[in-house]
């Protein structure tokens, strides 16, 4: 291993994904990511406290493209179909994120900017913003659970053909947010 190798926050992360997408969740380890990454396991805490601080970093990592591709303005429904889909779509690019997901929420930090345009989607609709945002994670957890059905064995691939797993996810988030219609906007 080479003394010299430079890392840094991002290159940790990046590789952490890598790993992660290789190997899933019971390879990654801070020792096979200081190999993956050419340097001593003990170097990379100059830069991560340690594994769950790493695994923070994916979850944020990953919620960041999703929260970072929200289009303001956007009725709730279009909001959390585009919510819905980017987080699968984040998680189907580093499928071995998924049980990460499952167990580390995303930062305060991350997650700030989405709460404005989660709750003026729903404000002229009459729903609070607890309901807003308990509505809008209770659909993470339902797309992040589908994900881990769907990813969760990495390396080992799906069991199913992705149009069944398409099917699913459509069927879950269309009947979901069916649901979210019926009990925050019509009042049932």
């Amino acid at each position: 291993m080479s003394r010299r190798a430079r890392i840094d926050r991002g290159g940790i992360v990046s590789a952490a994904l890598e790993l992660l997408d290789e190997e899933g969740l019971a390879g990654l380890s801070m020792r096979a990511l200081g190999s993956r990454l050419g340097v001593q396991a003990a170097s990379l805490y100059n830069h991560v406290s340690g594994k769950p601080e790493l695994q923070q970093l994916i979850a944020d990592e990953v919620w960041a493209g999703v929260i970072g591709a929200l289009d303001q303005g956007l009725p709730w429904r279009p909001l959390f179909e585009q919510l819905a889909s980017g987080v699968r779509a984040g998680l189907r690019a580093h499928p071995g994120a998924a049980q990460v997901l499952a167990v580390t929420n995303v930062s305060a930090e991350v997650y700030r900017p989405a709460i404005p345009i989660i709750t003026q989607a729903f404000a002229a609709l009459g729903v609070g913003k607890q309901d807003a945002l308990l509505a809008i994670s209770s659909l993470s957890v339902l797309v992040i659970g589908l994900a881990g059905a769907e990813f969760g064995d990495v390396p080992h691939s799906p069991v199913a053909r992705p149009d069944y797993y398409d099917d699913w996810f459509e069927l879950a988030v269309g009947t979901f947010l069916d649901g979210v219609a019926a009990r925050l906007i019509t009042g049932i």
